[in-house]
């Protein structure tokens, strides 16, 4: 998602630029107006902030450079990657690390880019130090990755994982903490196009995930790689708008382990789309989920599931048909009113949209309230990508990250005609405070936080076991940024690893509520996808405040089974396991 803006460069001359086409004079005046990254204001300081982060040195990790430091051409699909993921894939009982890796220029030579280093797989051990075990698992295939997530599809009990790229997906089964590649024999082979977020849920309640796979557009490499030059360089193909959308796909498990195409059949294929990620949540409380797909530079999606295995796209109606530049969805009960708000994340003059659920018995209804919680942009020229609600401080309330990054190339210099280069930008936390708002805290969550990055994909895990949740963050182009939490005078936590047993194993969907005395009641659901490209840990966080415990902890699993655990005490990981045998489908 980039493409074709102008900048001025004098009080009368024009020249082209890179950049994305927003299709608003409003946006187009807002970039030629606000300040480059390189010039922003420094960072608002809070009063007294207690969220911060300290960058493991890249020296102290195994090594990783995304893109390979590889010159781009300008070409859309080398811009919107990558992703990355944490998942438990040697059963250890910490979070380890997937880092996506776009391999090389899209116009080199398959054969030859694919030689280069791919994707990597980094082992924890626990106390937050990792090591590069990649050929060890059997991941050592190079491709143009986007995204990435683990996920038990066959309830084995172990992580496997699915990653997309810009020819399709590839889906590895874990036997043992080594993968195998069983794309073909699962039925996922079909998929041969430019693939970026994906989903997975249990939408018909039969105890199989099933995948949503979100699509982008149908690129034209050979005209890529016959393009005219324009003020003595090759012109840029950077505006997503220019090619035609891909439709997404939903995958039935079926009973064998192997998956069935009911795209058509179901109503999701979101045709229009430009699709970048999709999340799975119950957004109107009936216990079948529904399915979120952020858009770019089209209409987003929001289906409503009908119970009967088809969906109905109600976003008109529901108040999130949003034509911006759509990218990265992230899911919070702000309210804690018992139903699901969501942030999108957006492209450059576009503030993010934050969705109340404010949806009526039997109709879905949602109000955009982004400015009232303190996230209007501020600097327009920022770009959104991945993002996720956590409780950084344990205080009881869940704070915000948002990872930036810009698609237009800085244009004010010469190396511009060599090697073009996106516009880095400064990567956000939103502190929650008393006033309900969010708060950003610049350079006082970290020095992370003063630099600039083209930073992608990002997602949270509490890595060494602390109790304070960590962030690891994919930047194009360059070494990725594992923050570990440092934050002081943090409250009690509370940490909680779901098992299903008469649902999928991985407990998508679950939700579980957390009462603590005196406190709003705390719920969140298990997601498997989502913020952008990127996979969270599974394991739910929840911050205490000075509460020693919590009064009660109340799960509904995905079968519809209320189990609930009291007088539950504070600072552990809590591991529930759903009441019954595996497989048993009695109520």
């Amino acid at each position: 998602m980039v493409a074709k803006l102008a900048t001025k460069r004098d009080g009368t001359t024009w020249k082209p630029a890179t950049g994305r086409v927003c299709g608003y004079v409003l946006a187009i005046a807002a970039v030629l107006t606000v300040p480059t990254t390189a010039q922003q204001a420094p960072s608002q300081v809070p009063n007294s902030p207690t969220i911060r982060f300290e960058r493991i040195p890249a020296s102290s990790l195994p090594r990783f450079v995304h893109f390979n430091g590889q010159t781009r051409a300008s070409l859309v699909p080398e811009d919107n990657g990558s992703g990355c993921a944490w998942g438990d894939y040697d059963s250890d009982g910490d979070d380890d690390l997937y880092l996506c890796n776009l391999n090389g220029p899209l116009l080199m030579d398959a054969t030859q880019r694919n030689k280069l280093p791919g994707s990597r797989l980094w082992r924890n051990d626990g106390a937050g130090r990792f090591t590069d075990v990649t050929e060890a698992a059997g991941l050592t295939r190079s491709r143009m990755d986007m995204a990435a997530v683990f996920v038990d599809f066959d309830n084995d009990g172990d992580d496997d994982l699915l990653v997309t790229h810009l020819e399709g997906v590839n889906l590895f089964r874990n036997d043992g903490g080594r993968f195998r590649d069983v794309t073909d024999m699962v039925g996922l082979g079909g998929v041969t196009d430019y693939c970026l977020g994906s989903a997975w849920g249990d939408y018909d309640g039969d105890g199989r995930l099933d995948l949503y796979l979100c699509r982008y557009v149908d690129f034209p490499i050979a005209k890529a790689r016959t393009r005219p030059l324009v003020a003595g360089r090759p012109a840029p193909m950077t505006t997503p708008g220019n090619y035609p959308p891909l439709p997404n796909h939903l995958f039935h498990q079926e009973p064998d382990g192997t998956f069935r195409d009911v795209t058509e059949i179901s109503g999701t294929a979101a045709a229009h789309g430009r699709s970048m990620q999709a999340v799975w949540c119950d957004f109107d409380n009936d216990g079948a989920i529904d399915l979120f797909v952020s858009n770019d530079q089209s209409l987003d999606c929001l289906f409503r599931n009908k119970g009967d295995g088809t969906f109905e796209d109600v976003a008109i109606v529901s108040g999130v048909f949003d034509p911006r530049g759509g990218m990265g969805v992230a899911i919070v009960d702000l309210d804690s009113d018992g139903d699901q708000d969501f942030l999108v994340t957006h492209w450059v003059a576009e503030d993010p949209a934050f969705y109340v659920n404010e949806s009526l018995e039997g109709a879905l209804l949602f109000e955009d309230r982004s400015p009232a919680v303190g996230l209007r942009k501020s600097n327009l020229d920022l770009v959104g990508w991945a993002a996720g609600f956590e409780d950084f401080d344990n205080d009881g309330d869940r704070d915000l990250f948002v990872v930036y990054g810009s698609t237009i190339e800085d244009e004010l210099t010469l190396e511009v005609l060599t090697n073009p280069k996106m516009l880095p930008q400064r990567s956000q936390i939103y502190e929650r405070r008393s006033d309900k708002r969010w708060h950003r805290l610049g350079a006082a969550a970290g020095p992370y936080f003063d630099e600039t990055h083209v930073g992608r994909g990002g997602a949270v895990s509490d890595f060494d076991g602390d109790g304070r949740p960590d962030l690891a963050i994919n930047n194009h182009g360059g070494s990725p940024a594992l923050l570990r939490n440092v934050s002081k005078n943090v409250g009690h936590w509370l940490n909680i690893d779901l098992e299903g047993r008469h649902c999928n194993r991985d407990a998508a969907n679950a939700r579980v509520s957390v009462h603590v005395d005196g406190q709003p009641v705390q719920m969140r659901e298990l997601l498997i996808g989502g913020g952008y490209l990127s996979g969270h840990s599974k394991t739910l966080h929840f911050g205490l405040g000075d509460a020693e415990r919590a009064s009660r902890v109340e799960i509904r699993w995905p079968c519809g089974k209320i189990q609930s655990q009291a007088n539950v005490t504070a600072n552990q990981t809590l591991r529930l396991v759903e009441p019954g045998p595996v497989g048993d489908k009695s109520p």
